[in-house]
C-alpha cells in the first residue's frame, strides 16, 4: 500500500517491446549508465550458473573476441536486445552440436587452441580475395551444421550484426574492409558467435528474474523493487554455489570469486574486496561453514517496502 500522493513503483510489463529486456539488464549491471560499461568479470559468474563455461579465462576470450574489450560498452550489450529469438535459438543450436562432439562447455570448445575450431568453420566457407565471406556463405554453414533453419530471421540477424559492429572493430582496417563491403572476416564471425554467446545468457537472467512466481502472476508485471531483489538473491546464490560447491566447479571458482567485482558497489567498496579477501571468505566458508558468511537481518529489513 502507498500513501496519496507517493510515486508508486515502476511496474516492468512482462512484454516492453524489442531490446526491453536487455535495457533492464542493464540497469542492473550499471545502473544509470554511471560507468559506461560493464566490466567482463560481472559476467563471467553468471556464464558459468548457466552452463556456458567452466574456466574464466575461456569466458573471458569469449567476450574479449565478441566485443573487443574486457571492458565493455553498455551500448554494444544493448545492441543485442535486437533480433533475441534467433540469437536464442542461434546459441542452443551451437550448444547442441557441441554436446554430440565434445565434453566441453561452449566457451572452451569455441576458443580452444587459439580459437582452432571456429578457424575451421571459417575456412570451410568459401572467401574471397581478402579472406571474406558473405551472409549467404555463414547461412549455409549454420544450415549445414544443423544450428538452425530459418535462413530468412538468420539473415535478418546477419545483416543486423554486419551494420552493428562493436565499437573497436572499426579500429583495424582489415575489419572496417569487411564491414564497409556486408561481410564477415574471420574475426568479425568470431565476433558474431560470442556476441550472441553473450546476450544468450543476459536474456536468460533476465527471462529467470522476471519468471512468475506463486504470489504474482503474470500480469501483475513486476516492480523495480522486486526485479532488484531477485537480482541480488540470484548473485548470492551464485557465489554461495561458487564457495561451497568446490568438487563440482573445482579451482576455477577461486579465480571467478577472486575477481568478482559486483557492479552495484561503489569503486571505495570494490578496493575492500580486493582477492585476498575473497580468498579469506573462501577459507572461512570451508572451515566454518555457509552459516558464517550469511547475514542475520531479514531482507525485509535490508530491503523495506
Amino acid at each position: 500500500k502507498f500513501k496519496a500522493g507517493a510515486a508508486a513503483p515502476v511496474k516492468f510489463a512482462s512484454s516492453t517491446g524489442k531490446g526491453s529486456k536487455m535495457q533492464r539488464m542493464m540497469e542492473l549491471l550499471d545502473p544509470g549508465r554511471r560507468a559506461g560499461y560493464v566490466l567482463a568479470d560481472a559476467l563471467v559468474p553468471l556464464m558459468f550458473w548457466l552452463g556456458l563455461t567452466k574456466s574464466r579465462m575461456a569466458a573471458l576470450e569469449t567476450l574479449r573476441m565478441g566485443f573487443g574489450s574486457l571492458q565493455i560498452d553498455t551500448g554494444a550489450l544493448l545492441v543485442m536486445g535486437e533480433h533475441v529469438e534467433v540469437q536464442m535459438r542461434l546459441v542452443e543450436g551451437l550448444r547442441h552440436l557441441i554436446r554430440r562432439d565434445s565434453l566441453e562447455q561452449l566457451c572452451e570448445y569455441v576458443t580452444g587452441n587459439s580459437f582452432q575450431r571456429l578457424r575451421a568453420w571459417f575456412n570451410s566457407m568459401r572467401s574471397d580475395q581478402f579472406g571474406c565471406v558473405d551472409i549467404t556463405q555463414v547461412q549455409s554453414l549454420f544450415a549445414r551444421m544443423e544450428v538452425t533453419t530459418d535462413r530468412q530471421t538468420l539473415f535478418r540477424l546477419l545483416s543486423y550484426i554486419i551494420e552493428n559492429p562493436h565499437p573497436t572493430a572499426a579500429k583495424d582496417p582489415r575489419e572496417a574492409m569487411a564491414i564497409e563491403k556486408k561481410k564477415f572476416s574471420l574475426h568479425g564471425f568470431g565476433s558474431l558467435i560470442c556476441r550472441c554467446a553473450a546476450s544468450w545468457v543476459l536474456h536468460r537472467v533476465m527471462s529467470m528474474l522476471e519468471m512468475p512466481d506463486n504470489a504474482r502472476s503474470k500480469e501483475e508485471g513486476f516492480t523495480e523493487q522486486d526485479i532488484a531483489m531477485r537480482w541480488i538473491q540470484l548473485q548470492r546464490k551464485i557465489m554461495i554455489s561458487l564457495m561451497v560447491n568446490q568438487r563440482f566447479w573445482g579451482r576455477e571458482c577461486r579465480q571467478v570469486l577472486g575477481h568478482l567485482q559486483p557492479p552495484q558497489m561503489s569503486l571505495e567498496e570494490l578496493e575492500k574486496l580486493s582477492p585476498e579477501l575473497w580468498n579469506l571468505l573462501f577459507q572461512r566458508v570451508r572451515a566454518q561453514g555457509l552459516a558464517s558468511v550469511l547475514p542475520h537481518t531479514p531482507e525485509e529489513e535490508l530491503f523495506p517496502s
